[in-house]
């Protein structure tokens, strides 16, 4: 996943907080749609959780690395 995918889903992540932001604050808020725009956004959520989880582990491998002296040999 690029950090172009990350972005969008951050992007979409808050445009769904701000459609249920306005479905709560509507007089007669419909639930079902609350819920359905809740299940989504924890999706979302959970896909960027799991892309900063992935990443995470990639960088914590060790990196072996080779040190040489003056005189050229390896130490």
């Amino acid at each position: 996943m690029s950090v172009q995918h990350f972005k969008s889903l951050l992007f979409k992540s808050a445009q769904i907080q701000q459609e249920i932001e306005r479905e709560r604050t509507r007089r007669w808020p419909d639930w079902m749609r609350l819920l359905k725009l809740k299940k989504i956004c924890l999706a979302i959520r959970a896909r960027m959780e799991r892309y900063r989880y992935d990443n995470t582990y990639l960088h914590l491998q060790p990196v072996r690395v080779r040190v040489r002296g003056r005189s050229g040999r390896a130490l």
